[in-house]
């Protein structure tokens, strides 16, 4: 792009018009005595994708990066700012856009303290090396009755929240990959053909819009005490009919986006872009599509994980 414009790459940074920036310490370690020049930008490297998406120069103040005293300052803005209109997450109290690395460190850490509450009785193996393997089967199969209720509670929190932060990931792909990629009011036109959003996003919005209304049925249900697992009977044919279609066009989803990477430089530049966004995880599209594919073997290891802890005395059993 920026040859056909007359540009050129230089190793001579005393040439360059733009200093590009991707990591600033090494930069500085390598070029201890730069100094900038005259009308010359030192600039992240998210300029140049951003230079890519829109197909001609992008506002050099905003991936400004200062090296002063070997100590930067880089400016380094939220890509909506600049290629995202502002956009709402519609009514759903489900989808937080808040998220941060550290608020999903947390979250990871709360997982990881229910799954360590889970069998973590004295009559675990945990606690028990000296019982014979017979024995340890007993008392596994016939825990005490209040250690089931707060497993069975543990479970069906872990199930509630794994369901929300779901749906706030597919809120976020369709938000930022999908939305964003086919409007068209971009400079120069929607970045993705409707044909081409299809192939990548194929019907990933029926499955958005089916587990939000799971989420906010499990959260009725484990505030009032009710089934969980009727949830799920409930929206079995629904489930099975959105995602047959999405495992069955995986393979081709994931073929899709490679080959546009390689074809569709503005493609590709927004990829770039995105992947310093801390609510997608800083991961690849090719990463977050096959999120769909883990979700049902997840709710089923939990769900098998939730009956084990369930009195068969007890409603929800069943």
């Amino acid at each position: 792009s920026f040859v056909y414009r007359g540009g050129f790459v230089t190793n001579e940074i005393n040439e360059a018009t733009h200093v590009v920036v991707s990591d600033t310490n090494l930069f500085i370690s390598t070029f201890p005595s730069y100094t900038r020049r005259h009308r010359q930008y030192t600039v992240h490297v998210q300029w140049f994708w951003e230079c890519l998406c829109l197909m001609g120069k992008a506002d050099e103040s905003m991936y400004a990066v200062n090296l002063t005293n070997n100590q930067t300052t880089t400016t380094t803005p939220d890509s909506s700012l600049l290629l995202l209109s502002p956009s709402t997450h519609g009514d759903s109290p489900l989808l937080d856009t808040s998220l941060n690395t550290t608020v999903k460190r947390k979250r990871r850490h709360k997982h990881s303290y229910i799954a360590d509450q889970i069998d973590i009785t004295p009559n675990s193996k945990r606690f028990n090396n000296s019982i014979n393997e017979n024995d340890e089967e007993c008392l596994l199969e016939k825990p005490q009755p209040s250690m089931k209720k707060d497993n069975k509670q543990l479970i069906g929190m872990e199930l509630r929240e794994t369901e929300r932060n779901y749906v706030t990931m597919l809120s976020n792909i369709i938000r930022i990959f999908k939305n964003e990629m086919e409007k068209d009011d971009r400079r120069n036109g929607p970045i993705l053909t409707k044909v081409e959003s299809t192939q990548i996003f194929g019907n990933i919005e029926e499955i958005y819009h089916l587990h939000l209304s799971i989420a906010e049925q499990l959260d009725h249900a484990i505030n009032e005490d009710e089934c969980i697992g009727s949830v799920f009977l409930a929206n079995s044919i629904e489930l099975l009919r959105v995602y047959q279609p999405y495992t069955k066009f995986y393979d081709k989803t994931i073929e899709a986006i490679h080959t546009l990477e390689k074809t569709n430089s503005r493609f590709y530049a927004y990829l770039k872009i995105c992947e310093h966004k801390s609510e997608l995880g800083k991961q690849h599209l090719a990463d977050l599509m096959i999120r769909p594919i883990q979700r049902l073997p997840s709710i089923l290891l939990l769900l098998e994980r939730l009956l084990k802890y369930t009195s068969v005395t007890h409603v929800d059993y069943q």
